[in-house]
């Protein structure tokens, strides 16, 4: 028998939509009522979220395959005979545990559950049952003070990506600011290296434990309930400093060694000398049971491109990537695009000796002083170019400790970014430049999502330099401000692919601001690209990306259609023509005066009434996000009308699992009120009260 004393029941409900029959008999069951909740075995076995059926006169309990499977009680393959390997869970650094600093000053936020897309659920929940196995995420039991979104990507045809927006609980987790190595580390330990290795360690965050009392913060709602993650996270905003700080106490005391974040560099002035440092950086790595991504390390080359420079036995030199997407610039053909690259170069122009007289054919062209863009013209576009990328080689030392710019722009053919930092005294310089061409597709995005992807685009591009530092990002789109400013990303927005992107960029702890677009230096970039590039990856290697998926919206041609094919409002438009209405449309001969037909669609007044096969489509709609019985009601309301649309709404939301998992599960008992006393002193009350 169950004790239901002792168990929190979910989603309970009185009638069934599915038929029982028992063994060898056609008659069906009496289900009495329905419920889900947590099911285990014992403490050392895995739970289960199930959801049980209660029959009428029932004298034993039943367990169906898919539940003892999930319980680990069943095991049905061609294995069976065999004893089954349990799954190694995933390292971990000994002797670590990470007790996060959280402002208790900040309030904990609960979001309400997202809905996955049937077709991914099993997707889903097997990735879930993975990580429950590798020991990185664990069920919550009992309530849970911060429950954060969970978010799926696709990856691949088979696989997908599980991201947990965590905005909300960085805003009371607190940095720790440890630094990152400065260009002069570089310099000090790889001059005169000629062997040089780059180590690169798989799901680096994972290998670091949460301290119990850390693990709260992280919950997420998932469908098989609250999880919270044992291991650091992507997401959290101090991860990479804590990360830094563990790696580099790690493998300190070894020569010849850099460590930035998840990436080791291992140098050598020779064969042997880099060898014997490799194997002592493996011996501790192994020591400390970190796994290697084998597909990203680079063992044993002659040059070696890391923080957008060149190592290599000659020295240390600016990567030529910084500068190719100057070198690639097309030939201006308007008054816009010179005036753009002069801005760019004015940005700069107190490293620029001589700029007035060398720029002066441009600024003639743009004063219309000039009518075509002569050789003259084209002499000092060249001259000014190479001075852009000879002055990027000589002063783009990159300094974690200065101010850190990143400059956006999109056109409708590219995009464009400028990497810049300003010194104690606010002299900018320029570390990098980086330019896209758009493709087919992404040229025909609105212009705000092609500013958008332009943001996604570049911070990605720079990820070495801008990952773990705050920075700022500078747009003449004051859009997206709105966009990825954080505060204002609840709620419902046009531009939902731009919502995924700014999930995206969730680890990274920058501010955006607008200006306007005469200062954006990065205007140039996306308008003098003359290449087609690859579309943008809409997965990224280092975080994952929210895929905005459900159920899309109802065109009016839909309702036209199935209105036609609806018997019941066929009938009510006949009743409305010929005024005599059938017992059977008693619901909307109540609202009669009302009704009425616009273009082949019946309405209440200024209100839809949508056909029987569209209601439920509309409810789902209206239900993305888990809004609430009133909020779906209200918007409901304001569109569409049909009969019991308020008791339609009710239903769905009390059958919805994510609903009632962060609803509360126990309500008040209700006020008991005493029956009126039939004489007087039939009962005394008396109470107490001490002043100080």
């Amino acid at each position: 028998m169950l004790n239901t004393n002792k168990a929190s029941i979910y989603k309970r409900k009185f009638q069934c939509d599915r038929q029982f029959k028992a063994y060898a008999s056609d008659t069906p069951l009496n289900v009495l009522v329905i419920f889900e909740a947590w099911i285990s075995v014992n403490l050392s076995k895995p739970k289960c979220y199930a959801e049980f059926f209660v029959i009428e006169g029932a004298s034993r309990c039943l367990l169906s395959k898919r539940t003892a499977e999930e319980l680990k009680v069943l095991k049905v393959g061609l294995d069976v005979q065999h004893i089954a390997l349990t799954k190694d869970p995933f390292p971990k650094f000994p002797n670590i545990i990470l007790k996060l600093s959280i402002d208790k000053n900040v309030l904990p936020r609960k979001i309400a559950y997202l809905r996955i897309p049937g077709p991914m659920e099993e997707k889903v929940d097997a990735k879930i049952l993975e990580m429950l196995q590798n020991d990185i995420i664990e069920p919550v039991d009992g309530p849970a003070e911060w429950i954060s979104p969970m978010v799926v990507v696709p990856k691949g045809n088979d696989d997908v990506r599980l991201c947990i927006n965590m905005k909300y609980p960085n805003e009371a987790i607190q940095r720790e600011h440890y630094p990152l190595p400065v260009i002069e580390t570089f310099l000090n330990k790889l001059r005169g290296s000629t062997v040089f290795s780059r180590l690169d360690i798989m799901s680096a965050f994972h290998h670091v434990e949460l301290h119990p009392e850390s693990r709260g913060i992280t919950t997420f709602m998932s469908s098989r309930g609250l999880m919270q993650f044992k291991r650091l996270m992507f997401g959290i905003n101090c991860a990479p400093e804590i990360f830094q700080r563990i790696m580099t106490e790690m493998l300190s005391g070894i020569e010849g060694v850099i460590v930035y974040i998840d990436d080791i560099v291992v140098s050598g002035k020779n064969q042997e000398e880099h060898d014997s440092r490799l194997q002592e950086v493996l011996l501790v790595l192994k020591q400390n049971n970190a796994r290697l991504n084998q597909s990203k390390c680079v063992i044993g080359v002659q040059q070696l491109d890391i923080l957008g420079f060149k190592v290599s036995s000659t020295g240390i030199s600016p990567s030529e990537e910084k500068i190719i997407a100057i070198r690639n610039f097309r030939q201006p053909e308007s008054k816009e695009e010179v005036r753009s690259f002069l801005g760019l170069v004015n940005f700069v122009a107190h490293f620029i000796p001589n700029l007035s007289q060398r720029s002066e054919p441009l600024r003639q062209f743009v004063r219309g002083d000039v009518q075509e863009f002569g050789e003259c013209q084209q002499n000092a576009f060249d001259d000014l170019r190479t001075e852009l990328s000879s002055n990027v080689r000589k002063l783009g030392f990159y300094d974690p400790k200065d101010i850190t710019e990143l400059y956006v722009d999109a056109s409708s053919v590219g995009l464009g970014s400028v990497l810049v930092q300003r010194d104690k005294l606010n002299v900018p310089r320029i570390i990098s430049f980086a330019s896209k061409g758009l493709t087919a597709t992404e040229r025909v995005y609105p212009q705000t999502q092609r500013e958008a992807l332009a943001v996604v685009w570049a911070v990605e591009k720079f990820y070495l330099y801008l990952f773990g530092l705050r920075f700022t990002i500078f747009t003449d789109h004051k859009t997206l401000e709105y966009i990825y400013g954080g505060k204002y990303r609840d709620g419902r927005r046009a531009c939902s692919r731009a919502e995924g992107w700014a999930l995206r960029l969730q680890p990274y702890n920058f501010v955006i601001k607008h200006i306007p677009g005469f200062q954006n230096i990065s205007d140039v970039l996306s308008r003098l690209c003359n290449q087609s590039d690859a579309a943008f990856d809409e997965e990224s290697e280092h975080f994952l990306l929210a895929v905005g998926d459900g159920p899309i919206a109802i065109t009016l041609d839909e309702i036209r259609t199935e209105t036609r094919h609806d018997l019941i409002l066929q009938s009510v438009i006949k009743a409305l023509e010929s005024g005599s209405w059938p017992q059977d449309l008693v619901r909307y001969q109540a609202f009669d005066k009302e009704l009425g037909v616009r273009e082949k669609i019946l309405v209440r007044g200024e209100r839809i009434v949508l056909p029987a096969t569209l209601r439920r489509r509309a409810l789902e709609i209206e239900h993305r996000g888990h809004p609430g019985v009133v909020s779906m009601r209200r918007r409901l309301r304001e569109r569409v009308w049909w009969p019991c649309m308020d008791n339609d709404v009710g239903n769905m939301v009390q059958e919805c699992a994510g609903c009632a998992a962060v609803s509360k599960q126990h309500p008040p008992e209700p006020m008991l009120r005493k029956d009126i006393p039939d004489r007087a002193w039939q009962e005394v009350a008396i109470d107490f009260f001490s002043a100080k």
